[in-house]
């Protein structure tokens, strides 16, 4: 076998498998983006949507308190979930989430008696876990 080639086949083996793992990663990311990711969002939106339906005909029928009750609940769920991930989140965007939660507060503590009244559409864990993410957010602890 003459010496070039022996030189060249070490290089053309990793070559090759540079390439096989490089199509190994494309199917990967793919089929990771298929099967996991895909249903996750398409949930997602299911929620979204059938939250946004509720709304809507609430809207429709004329029922406005019923409507509001449905966006606390919803804005609710938000703050009580953006307070678990605040430790995890870059501290841009805990910064964000700080200035809206604490904008949130202002307004609540503002208007007491609208957001009071909808306190039975909630448990009461569920407003006690509110209050205290709108008191002491986690995401300001975590932006100083």
């Amino acid at each position: 076998m003459p010496r070039l080639l022996k030189v060249m086949i070490p290089y053309a083996v990793a070559v090759l498998a540079a390439l096989a793992i490089f199509v190994a990663g494309a199917f990967l990311t793919g089929w990771f983006t298929g099967r996991v990711l895909n249903p996750r969002f398409a949930l997602q939106d299911t929620a979204k949507l059938a939250v946004d339906r509720a709304l809507l005909q609430s809207l429709d029928a004329g029922k406005v308190d019923e409507a509001r009750s449905l966006l606390i609940l919803q804005e609710d769920g938000h703050i009580m979930f953006l307070d678990m991930m605040a430790p995890y989140l870059p501290e841009d965007q805990a910064k964000s989430i700080c200035r809206i939660m604490q904008k949130i507060a202002k307004h609540r503590s503002e208007n007491t008696a609208k957001y009071s009244a909808t306190e039975a559409s909630s448990s009461p864990e569920v407003s006690r876990s509110v209050a205290a993410s709108l008191q002491n957010p986690a995401a300001c602890r975590q932006s100083k």
